[in-house]
């Protein structure tokens, strides 16, 4: 802030915008250079408190954050720390100030690229000194340019949080679900970045706000764009507070995968709709689908397999997530009829077999990478066997696809207690009072009928 101790006492310490004089005219460069160049000052937002810019060119500068930066990793043990750039992006790039920085022989692009060198070597140098601990400390960026950020920062928040307008006159400026900062508009945004995730930095997707009273439609769009995300997420509501339901809700979405889903209708719609993340696990490949209606009435989804990167030729087995209901088989193309206003569909998507097989769990957004160590069929006892590591003491449903020619007989487990149910095609099988420190063996007994194959 222009009135903290530091700026000050040592107003050399910030970037310098040069005075105006009554008449408008600027005054000559030397008499400015001697008497009215004053530290430059912005606002992050609107209405939000005044900063000064401190001018890393400047060797006490320097000397001063690598000081705060070690207080922060060594005496605070922080294993994050978040740097809002949005007054460097804001004064740096804007060419009607005429600045003025110590070091003249650099550029204002360079000036930029030297803040950010700055912080990842000064975090660097802090985890070097420190020896009793190799914990790594993450450099998030929000609002930062891509070019002069390039190899500095970990992860990035890539311009997702524009300020509230002031201008608008509908009355829908009141609902954070048309707000520029609601999710749809931030998701929108967010997926002009997808390419750079995992391949220049790791993105951030933002702060997560679940809890009540926020409709439960609207909270289940943002956990699951959130983790279809795969950048990292800050949940800004109080976590020991929350209801017992969101936090059910919210816990399915943990731990990330931490691979980015692509919208497949990006370039059709303003607001993507359909979200597509392939899965695969040493045994099996799967896809993700998400359906989202932003929209606040009714509507209907349709797109073919193909644009998933689905053969058209193969049958596959639909799971609904957030509903626990199995959708049936479909080939080619699917139609998703009234979805409901301010809401989403995330769908399992898995080729249909010959014999019983993992359609899904409600335990895990991914529904299976996590949470399932080994599943498969046993031809020679007949039996499906599962080995499960529950992620929280919940109870926790598995639900098996029977294809036509098979019939459970008897079920069995070892680690928990169960609850069975059969309604033909779908085994549920929920395991109850579970210990997430603690694996669960299943094997579900199967009989052959009239048509079935090995």
């Amino acid at each position: 802030m222009p009135d903290s101790e530091l700026v000050q006492k040592h107003p050399d310490y910030c970037i310098q915008e040069a005075g105006v004089a009554r008449t408008g005219r600027r005054k000559s460069r030397r008499h400015s250079e001697r008497n009215s160049y004053k530290p430059i000052t912005t606002h992050l937002s609107e209405g939000s408190t005044e900063v000064a810019l401190l001018d890393v060119s400047h060797p006490e500068v320097r000397q001063h954050i690598r000081k705060q930066i070690k207080q922060i990793v060594n005496e605070y043990g922080c294993s994050l720390i978040n740097v809002d750039f949005t007054a460097y992006t804001t004064v740096l790039t804007n060419s009607e100030h005429n600045l003025h920085w110590h070091d003249k022989t650099l550029t204002s692009v360079q000036l930029y690229r030297l803040a950010g060198e700055l912080l990842m070597d000064a975090i660097k140098e802090a985890r070097s000194e420190n020896t009793s601990t190799d914990k790594e400390v993450l450099l998030a960026g929000y609002n930062a340019v891509t070019g002069p950020c390039l190899g500095n920062i970990s992860l990035n928040a890539p311009l997702l949080n524009p300020p509230f307008s002031s201008m608008a006159t509908s009355n829908r400026t009141n609902d954070p679900w048309h707000h520029p900062r609601g999710t749809k508009h931030r998701l929108s945004r967010y997926a002009s970045h997808i390419r750079e995730h995992n391949f220049l930095w790791q993105h951030v997707f933002g702060e997560l706000a679940v809890d009540e009273p926020r409709p439960v439609n609207e909270a289940i769009v943002e956990m699951t764009a959130a983790a279809l995300s795969g950048g990292a997420v800050f949940c800004s509501d109080r976590l020991t507070a929350l209801t017992a339901s969101r936090a059910a809700d919210l816990a399915r979405i943990f731990p990330l995968l931490g691979n980015a889903a692509k919208p497949v209708d990006l370039y059709d719609e303003p607001f993507p709709r359909i979200w597509s993340l392939p899965i695969s696990t040493p045994s099996e490949a799967w896809h993700l689908v998400a359906a989202f209606n932003w929209n606040d009435y009714e509507d209907d989804a349709y797109f073919e397999l193909d644009v998933l990167g689905l053969g058209e030729s193969k049958e596959y087995l639909v799971h609904d997530f957030w509903m626990r209901q199995y959708l049936g088989k479909i080939s080619h193309s699917l139609d998703l009829l009234n979805i409901p206003p301010r809401s989403v569909k995330l769908l399992c998507f898995r080729e249909e077999q010959s014999t019983p097989q993992l359609l899904a769990t409600d335990m895990h957004y991914a529904q299976g990478a996590v949470e399932i160590l080994s599943a498969g069929w046993d031809d020679h006892s007949q039996n499906y066997l599962l080995v499960c590591q529950p992620l929280r003491q919940v109870d926790s449903t598995c639900f098996i696809h029977v294809p036509d020619g098979y019939l459970p007989v008897g079920v069995a487990t070892y680690g928990s207690d169960y609850q069975y149910k059969w309604d033909a095609p779908i085994c549920q099988l929920t395991f109850a009072k579970t210990q997430p420190d603690k694996l669960v063996q299943a094997s579900i007994q199967f009989t052959k009928t009239s048509g079935g194959s090995s």
